[in-house]
């Protein structure tokens, strides 16, 4: 998984050191499974219930995140532009290159890498809040079943390679349609294992895709993704005016 978690993770982290050794209650190994056919079979289940074929002709979504992250993503062209704390930033998500205005004036030099760097980060962590479960077959996964103490059946999806955190694991439990109604972590950047949020307000885009936009974490931590909207193309949503002008004159200019 990519990783960019950080932003989001330090409020819940904080909550739980500042009530010392309860943050041990959480604790959780990560569980064994088997890999094979049940597991892919569980996996083509969860892909099925997100309509993960409506979210590949997904070209744009928009959402808001927690503390003001107002994100417009083009996954037609791969780019990205992200509204926080008085700054935005088109930026091209294969290059990191692109363009940043604060407070109305466009950044330049290491002003602009910095920002940069910080607009892709954010992007990372909150698309992962977004739709994960489109990437549970991505190059370096390892997916396993997990039958778990109430006896129903959980995917274990490991990512061995790729992002910048190999190795994070992520259990999904589903009910009985293949909905998931869970997730439980074992990622590097929480020093909490086996930390679990519900996967809930499930909603239906315009083109189908269905993502969940709650996740209910320990001690009422909550994640709310709200103004979820989305397109099968930019156009779409922005019919009289392309929102990622400053990217399109950066490739104009280019020789």
């Amino acid at each position: 998984m990519k990783s960019g978690k950080k932003p989001i993770v330090l409020g819940l982290v904080l909550v739980l050191g500042s009530l010392g050794c309860a943050g041990l209650l959480f604790q959780r190994s990560v569980p064994t499974g088997t890999q094979g056919a049940p597991a892919e079979q569980l996996t083509n289940r969860i892909e099925a219930s997100i309509n993960i074929h409506a979210w590949q002709e997904t070209g744009v979504i928009e959402w808001t995140f927690p503390r003001g992250h107002n994100h417009l993503w083009d996954r037609q062209r791969h780019w990205h532009r992200l509204q926080w704390d008085g700054c935005t930033a088109w930026i091209n998500l294969s290059t990191r290159q692109g363009h940043v205005e604060c407070e109305g004036k466009p950044l330049e030099g290491a002003d602009l890498r910095e920002r940069l760097d910080e607009a892709w980060s954010i992007w990372a962590n909150d698309s992962f809040w977004l739709n994960p479960l489109a990437k549970l077959r991505d190059k370096g996964t390892e997916r396993r079943l997990v039958t778990q103490e109430d006896n129903k059946a959980a995917l274990l999806v490991t990512y061995r390679s790729g992002g910048v955190t190999p190795g994070d694991s992520y259990l999904w439990t589903v009910d009985e349609k293949g909905q998931v109604t869970a997730c439980t972590m074992w990622v590097q950047i929480i020093p909490i294992d086996g930390l679990a949020f519900s996967w809930d307000n499930w909603q239906t885009l315009d083109t189908g895709a269905r993502v969940a936009t709650r996740h209910r974490g320990p001690l009422g931590f909550t994640i709310e993704l709200t103004n979820v909207r989305a397109g099968f193309s930019v156009r779409t949503l922005y019919p009289e005016s392309d929102p990622f002008a400053p990217l399109n004159a950066q490739l104009d200019e280019m020789p």
